[in-house]
């Protein structure tokens, strides 16, 4: 508790001296959903017709996120203001029900009920089309445009063939990303990582799960689903001891982190979008254009790379709804947080000058990464 503590500290000393914000870039995960496939210990819970969607837990999560940043973009230092204003805040997702549906529920805990739009007096509002009981809607809503005077939000995005930002890893976006996945998975060493684990901890968690584990892949996915369980309150399968979940656990990191990003040059490609992007958004911002506040919503591949990318092992997938904060402030410094931690690979001693997060990113960077991408030879 006292090096949380300490730790929270720190950060805040840290923001302290780098005085108020000029802008910040947010990276989270979507929140908890359900599995993509059903095993035996959790096939009588989910509704199989819908896979890989937002639960309630994780409109939550979301919610929740929204609520402190609005402390702290709100509230603490008045970035943006109280309510949305699409000159000042622009969101994105990736092309995914749970992403949407996380970005518009974080938008929701950012910007309340009770701070939408009213209706001025004697403005012609009614559509040309016949409203069932239109008067009691009238009545209830008075001069509020939404019930409880909601707020409106818009959420952008992109297919994934063109979403070099949030999808850059992807081999449907970036196909050359798959000729290095390929390179690592017929590696010896991953094949032998892989025969060593089927000798043991499969071994063991066949026992324990009553269902086949032959290969990491394999191995990924129950850890996967089982992640969807306990955040529904599921629990563990009772044969299943801690130790074996916190192995499995690893495996999963271990297929989610190194596995897509261990060439240096997967890793330039992955994401030179989202890099490229922060560096145009904070040039703006240091003169005095560009939004206040970008939300981008995506997957645990994308935080787990850029993760790699700062040299930060993670020994676990990242959770759901986990967050990454760039945030440049006023004195030209820029933190870069995830999940509230400092990132201190950017720079000897964070916040880094702007010139060093500059000098980073673009040596992390590929100019020409959509051709390059595409350069299959």
């Amino acid at each position: 508790m006292q090096l949380v503590m300490a730790s929270w500290l720190l950060l805040g000393l840290a923001v302290a001296c780098a005085g108020q914000l000029l802008a910040v870039v947010e990276l989270s995960r979507h929140g908890a959903r359900s599995p993509s496939h059903l095993y035996p210990f959790d096939q009588d819970y989910w509704d199989p017709d819908f896979p890989e969607e937002l639960t309630g837990v994780g409109m939550r999560q979301h919610y929740l996120i929204g609520a402190e940043l609005r402390q702290r973009l709100v509230v603490d230092s008045g970035l943006i203001g109280s309510e949305f204003n699409a000159s000042h805040v622009e969101v994105w997702s990736t092309d995914v029900n749970r992403t949407l549906m996380s970005a518009y529920s974080q938008l929701v805990g950012l910007f309340p009920a009770g701070l939408g739009p009213t209706l001025p007096p004697n403005q012609v509002y009614r559509p040309p089309f016949a409203v069932h009981d239109e008067v009691s809607i009238e009545n209830k809503l008075g001069n509020a445009a939404l019930p409880l005077q909601w707020q409106s939000f818009p959420v952008q995005s992109q297919p994934e063939l063109e979403d070099y930002v949030l999808m850059g890893y992807s081999g449907s976006t970036c196909p050359k990303m798959d000729t290095y996945v390929a390179s690592v998975l017929n590696s010896d060493d991953y094949q032998s990582k892989q025969n060593q684990l089927n000798m043991t901890l499969f071994r063991a968690l066949t026992g324990a799960l009553g269902v086949p584990i032959r290969s990491i892949k394999e191995a990924a996915a129950i850890s996967s689903a089982l992640e969807c369980d306990v955040a529904a309150g599921l629990g563990l399968p009772p044969k299943l001891p801690l130790s074996l979940y916190a192995q499995l656990q690893q495996v999963h990191g271990y297929y989610r982190y190194t596995v897509p990003f261990a060439d240096t040059e997967a890793r330039k490609l992955a994401f030179s979008g989202f890099f490229e992007m922060i560096l145009s958004e904070f040039g703006l911002a240091l003169e005095g254009k560009g939004k206040a506040f970008r939300l981008y919503v995506g997957h645990d591949t994308m935080l787990s790379g850029l993760l790699a990318v700062f040299n930060e092992p993670q020994d676990v997938n990242p959770p759901f709804a986990s967050v990454m904060l760039f945030t440049l402030y006023e004195n030209q410094t820029v933190s870069v947080t995830y999940n509230d931690r400092e990132i201190g690979s950017v720079c000897d001693s964070p916040p880094c000058p702007y010139p060093s997060f500059f000098q980073f990113l673009t040596e992390h960077k590929d100019p020409n990464y959509v051709s390059w991408c595409h350069n299959l030879a």
